[in-house]
C-alpha cells in the first residue's frame, strides 16, 4: 500500500511540475508579445460631427502605415483585429461612425460614411505617427464604409483595402429583380433598434406584418427603404484591393458585384483579387467547414487568426514593400463545394466556363412537372399554377441574413417541392460529372392574371438518394421588366420575358445526379410577397390569389442557362 501511495504522491507532483512549466513559458510567450499603446480621441467630420476613436499603436515610437477601421456595432468589439495589426507594425484607428456607440450626430444607414470616411483618412494622414500610408479593413458595414471612403478618390494617402463581403451598389443591395430582400434586412434593422437578435417566432410576426412599412416604425424614411440612390464612383477607387466573401454569405452578389464593376471602370483593375470560400456571413472567423446539412472538409476552413494573418500579408506587400507571396497569388481563389477543393483563376468569371442552356419542356402525364433538355421545342406548350401571396413558397437554405441561422446552408428542398404552386423541370441523371462556376440564369416566359407579379426560379441537385440540394436561386418581379409597355402594371394574359438571375456558384455535381429548376412566384421571406394587384407591397393590405402561366415552346424558350467548366 505504501508503495503504491509513493507512486501516487510522485504522479501528482510531475503533473504539478508539468503544469507549472507550462505556465512560465505561456507567461514568457506572454511577455514576449509587443506591447500596444492606445489613444482615445475624437476626430472631426466636415460637418462639425465628432467621431469616438479607438488608435492602437506599435509599442516603440515612429511613423507607420494605418489601417483605418469604421464600424457602426462599437469600437471595443475590434480590440483583437487593433491590437494584432499594431503587433506587425500598423496604426490602427477604430471608429465609431456617426450616431453609434455614443458618438455624436444620428445613425442613418449609408448615408455618410463617404464624407465622414473622407474626413477620418484626411485626419489620419496627417498624423506624426502616420507614414502617408494607409488601408482600409473590415466586413460587412464596417467593409461598405471602406468602399465608400476609397470612391471619394481624393487623398493620394489610401494605397490599399481589405473587402470582406462589403458592397457598393446601394439599389442591388436593398433589392433583387425589382423585390425587396426582405429577409436579408428587416432582421437587422431589428436588432439595430433593439440591440439583440429577434427569435424565429418574433421574427416571424414581423415578416407579416401589413402593411409592410409598419414593421420599420415612425423612422420608415431614414431606413434602408428611405435610403437615396447612390451612384459609387467605381472610376475613383485607385487601390488594390482584396474582395472576401463566401457562397453561403447572404451579400456574396454584392460583393462579387463590387470586384467586377472596380475592375471594370477603375485603373487599378489589374490589382483587384478575389476569394471565395463556402462561409455564411462572419462565419470567416471561425474555423466552421460545415453549412446547413453538408461539411465541406477541413481544407474549407479559414478562422479569424488565419484571416488576419492573410491581412497582414496583404498590407505588407502594399503598404510596407515587403516582398511575400500576395505577389505571386493568382487575381482569384474560389472553393468548389462537391469537390471540396479550391481552384485558381486569373479572374472571375474562369476563362475555361462554356454556357449550356436547358431548355423547359412539359411531360405530359403530370400537371405541375416536367423535363430539362439541350434539345429546343418545336411544339406549344405550357404549364399553369396558382401564386397566393397569403401561402408564400417558403425559403428553405441558401445564403441568408445570419440573424436567421435555421435558414442558411444546404438544405432539402423535398418539403417544397410537394407544393401545387412548384413547377419542377428535371433533367436526366448526369452520365459524367460537371461543375458549375459562375452566374447562373434563367429565361422565364410567362403570363399573369395580376397587375404585377413576381416569377422564381430555383436550380437544385437531385443526388441519387433522392435529397435535393438547393444550389441557387432568383426573382423578377414584374414592374421591373424593362420591356416596352411594361410601366407599374403588367397587362393581364400578356406574355412576358422574365430574366432572372439567380445569382453565382461553384459546385462540383456527381455522375448520376440530376438538374432540376423549380419555378414559382414567391420564396418568403427571403422576398417581401407581391400583393399581385400593382400596389406598392410596402403598403399593401389585400393580397389576391393570381392564375400562372410558364411557356416552352418554339415561340417562348423558358430556359436556364449554366456557366459549365470545363477542363483545360
Amino acid at each position: 500500500m505504501k508503495s503504491i501511495e509513493r507512486l501516487r504522491i510522485g504522479y501528482l507532483l510531475r503533473a504539478i511540475s508539468a503544469c507549472l512549466l507550462l505556465f512560465i513559458l505561456l507567461s514568457k510567450a506572454e511577455a514576449q508579445q509587443p506591447t500596444v499603446r492606445k489613444i482615445q480621441t475624437k476626430i472631426p467630420t466636415a460637418d462639425g460631427i465628432n467621431l469616438n476613436t479607438q488608435i492602437y499603436l506599435p509599442e516603440k515610437e515612429g511613423k507607420y502605415p494605418a489601417i483605418i477601421i469604421r464600424t457602426p456595432y462599437g469600437g471595443a468589439a475590434q480590440k483583437t483585429v487593433g491590437e494584432t495589426f499594431a503587433q506587425a507594425g500598423y496604426a490602427v484607428v477604430v471608429q465609431d461612425v456617426r450616431g453609434t456607440s455614443g458618438a455624436d450626430g444620428v445613425f442613418a444607414p449609408f448615408r455618410y460614411e463617404k464624407s465622414d470616411g473622407a474626413a477620418t483618412l484626411e485626419w489620419v494622414c496627417r498624423q506624426p505617427w502616420n507614414n502617408a500610408k494607409a488601408g482600409f479593413w473590415g466586413a460587412s458595414y464596417l467593409a461598405y464604409a471602406g468602399l465608400q471612403m476609397a470612391s471619394a478618390g481624393n487623398n493620394s494617402c489610401l494605397a490599399a483595402g481589405i473587402n470582406i463581403s462589403g458592397w457598393t451598389d446601394l439599389k442591388s443591395f436593398i433589392s433583387e429583380g425589382g423585390a425587396f430582400r426582405l429577409g436579408d434586412h428587416l432582421p437587422w434593422l431589428v436588432f439595430q433598434v433593439t440591440g439583440k437578435p429577434a427569435s424565429q417566432e418574433q421574427i416571424n410576426k414581423v415578416f407579416l406584418s401589413s402593411p409592410l412599412e409598419k414593421a420599420f416604425g415612425e423612422r420608415f424614411d431614414q431606413t434602408l427603404m428611405g435610403m437615396p440612390g447612390d451612384d459609387f464612383a467605381y472610376e475613383n477607387v485607385k487601390i488594390p484591393i482584396l474582395h472576401v466573401t463566401g457562397w453561403f454569405d447572404y451579400v456574396y452578389r454584392d460583393t462579387l458585384r463590387a470586384y467586377e464593376n472596380i475592375r471594370r471602370h477603375s485603373p487599378k483593375a489589374d490589382s483587384q483579387k478575389l476569394l471565395i470560400g463556402h462561409w455564411a456571413h462572419n462565419e470567416i472567423y471561425q474555423k466552421t467547414t460545415k453549412a446547413g446539412d453538408e461539411d465541406f472538409g477541413a481544407e474549407a476552413a479559414m478562422g479569424r487568426e488565419k484571416l488576419l494573418a492573410l491581412s497582414i500579408r496583404w498590407f505588407d506587400y502594399h503598404l510596407k514593400g515587403i516582398d511575400n507571396e500576395t505577389a505571386r497569388e493568382p487575381g482569384v481563389k474560389y472553393f468548389v463545394m462537391g469537390e471540396n477543393r479550391w481552384h485558381e483563376s486569373p479572374k472571375w468569371t474562369p476563362d475555361n466556363v462554356r454556357y449550356e442552356k436547358l431548355y423547359l419542356n412539359k411531360s405530359e402525364n403530370k400537371e405541375n412537372s416536367g423535363y430539362l433538355s439541350h434539345q429546343k421545342l418545336s411544339g406549344s406548350k405550357s404549364s399553369v399554377f396558382t401564386f397566393d401571396p397569403n401561402n408564400p413558397v417558403p425559403t428553405v437554405g441558401g445564403a441568408n441574413s445570419p440573424f436567421l441561422p435555421w435558414l442558411i446552408g444546404v438544405k432539402n428542398q423535398q418539403f417544397t417541392e410537394k407544393r401545387a404552386d412548384v413547377l419542377i423541370f428535371d433533367s436526366a441523371p448526369l452520365e459524367n460529372p460537371m461543375t458549375i462556376a459562375g452566374p447562373i440564369r434563367a429565361v422565364i416566359y410567362a403570363s399573369s392574371e395580376g397587375k404585377d407579379t413576381d416569377f422564381t426560379a430555383k436550380l437544385v441537385e437531385v443526388r441519387s438518394d433522392g435529397y435535393a440540394r438547393k444550389i441557387e436561386s432568383g426573382i423578377r418581379r414584374g414592374r421591373s421588366l424593362e420591356s416596352k409597355g411594361v410601366s407599374n402594371q403588367l397587362m393581364p394574359e400578356q406574355v412576358y420575358k422574365f430574366e432572372i438571375e439567380m445569382g453565382a456558384t461553384a459546385i462540383k455535381l456527381q455522375k448520376g445526379s440530376r438538374l432540376r429548376l423549380e419555378v414559382s412566384s414567391s420564396n418568403f421571406p427571403k422576398y417581401d410577397r407581391n400583393p399581385n394587384t400593382g400596389e406598392n407591397p410596402m403598403r399593401a393590405t389585400v393580397f389576391k390569389t393570381v392564375r400562372q402561366t410558364v411557356f416552352h415552346s418554339k415561340r417562348y424558350r423558358s430556359q436556364v442557362i449554366l456557366p459549365v467548366l470545363k477542363e483545360r
